[in-house]
């Protein structure tokens, strides 16, 4: 939705100033999406970080290699479905201190609030960043991250395949390490 002025012999764009909606930009605003189905493969395997049980792929994931306690951090995900999504799920972003076994823990859904997963379907492939503070006492140190996916409606986790051909018992796929600075 844009909104349009006269200007002399033309029409000029006005500034949106505030929306409940989402904007694009200073001059427009998003009222909904539309998401056209496109035919394409999921990585395979060996490429990709994990396959979910039921024909979900994580692609890819970006996490830093370091954080500030009480800083931003920024974490991408890649996403494809092989299948059509039936259920809402939600993933879950793991992060366990090396020395002390502390942890934090991040989950929302997958793709945000704009595309839960019951609504994905087989072909769909999109990327998604997560960005959210953490917390200024969490304890300076080497994290492993590890993230997944559950089930809202009984908190269950999907089994996952590894790019090694494994299936971990905790159904969680290994992402990596962080240092997180104090």
């Amino acid at each position: 939705l844009s909104f349009w002025k006269i200007e002399g012999d033309g029409f000029g764009l006005l500034p949106v100033d505030s929306s409940d909606y989402p904007l694009l930009g200073e001059t427009h605003v998003i009222l909904d999406e539309v998401v056209f189905p496109e035919t394409v493969a999921c990585a395979s395997l060996a490429e990709a970080p994990g396959r979910f049980a039921n024909g979900f792929v994580l692609q890819a994931a970006s996490i830093p290699g370091r954080a500030q306690a009480g800083g931003a951090l920024a974490v991408s995900f890649t996403w494809c479905a092989e299948r059509d999504g039936s259920e809402d799920l939600i993933q879950f972003l793991h992060f366990f201190h090396a020395e002390s076994g502390a942890y934090q823990v991040v989950d929302q859904m997958p793709l945000g609030l704009r595309l839960p997963t019951h609504l994905w379907y087989a072909g769909l492939q999109a990327s998604e960043a997560w960005r959210f503070t953490l917390p200024a006492n969490l304890q300076p140190g080497q994290y492993s991250i590890y993230s997944g996916l559950y089930r809202l409606s009984d908190m269950q986790r999907l089994s996952v395949t590894l790019a090694d051909g494994t299936q971990p018992a905790d159904a969680r796929i290994p992402l990596g390490t962080i240092l997180i600075e104090g």
